[in-house]
């Protein structure tokens, strides 16, 4: 992986000000989610460079570190999740990095600007219309969002584009997404197939007050009930203690 971000933009009749909008978009994307990953404090500070005669704009980190690398990483993961279709607000992303997204993908017009991509040194990342129709539902939803736990029983598992497994929640008597965007966690999620399960992250509720999705940051894995202790073994533990 590179340790820049960069942003093409493909505009043969591009109009100055619809320049100026989307570089501003990109920055506040970039600027927005590493402040939210090294914290207000310890703030990432990112430098510009252009290729001469492309509309290739780059944003490199003045002092390479792992917060700007996953700055990075999270930029690209986040936009390649919106534009999968993934309703749910990417790890490290709140509103504001959402709206840039959206302002980024509506420059696009077919005739000034006709296609927008993000890159981190591989697969290059569209801005597309799926990103701005996702970016709109999520940011006029009547739903809103709250960090906390769903526990329940993971009941299913897809890796079709991106990786989301589903916790049925017994309390709701409903089936909550959960979108994994941490590879680390995939791993877990298979092994934790059919057990009882505490994924904590950003939930997603819905305006009658029950959760939809959750953005998963953790995930604990219960022990089976086989593994459990039995009533006889916690009296005689108790018993040595009183």
């Amino acid at each position: 992986m590179s340790d820049s971000i960069e942003i093409k933009i493909d505009g043969p009749k591009m109009k100055p000000d619809q320049f100026l909008r989307t570089v501003e978009s990109f920055f506040g994307l970039v600027q927005g989610v590493s402040r939210n990953v090294s914290g207000p404090q310890s703030p990432v500070q990112w430098t510009v460079e252009v290729d001469r005669g492309s509309s290739v704009i780059r944003a490199r980190p003045l002092n390479p570190s792992a917060a700007s690398l996953k700055s990075i990483e999270a930029i690209c993961q986040g936009v390649g999740a919106l534009h999968s279709g993934v309703k749910a607000i990417p790890q490290w992303f709140t509103y504001e990095e959402i709206k840039h997204c959206r302002n980024l993908g509506s420059e696009i017009d077919g005739e000034g600007i006709r296609a927008v991509s993000i890159n981190n040194g591989r697969t290059a990342t569209s801005v597309s219309s799926i990103v701005v129709s996702i970016a709109d539902e999520l940011l006029n939803s009547d739903k809103h969002n709250a960090f906390g736990s769903i526990e329940g029983k993971l009941d299913a598992l897809s890796d079709r584009e991106v990786f989301i497994c589903t916790i049925y929640d017994a309390n709701y008597h409903r089936a909550v997404n959960c979108y994994l965007q941490n590879p680390a966690l995939e791993d877990e999620a298979i092994r934790a197939f059919r057990k009882r399960v505490l994924a904590s992250g950003l939930i997603r509720y819905a305006k009658e007050g029950y959760p939809t999705s959750i953005s998963v940051d953790s995930l604990r894995v219960f022990p089976d009930e086989s593994e459990l202790p039995t009533i006889e073994e916690v009296q005689a533990i108790y018993r040595q203690y009183s």
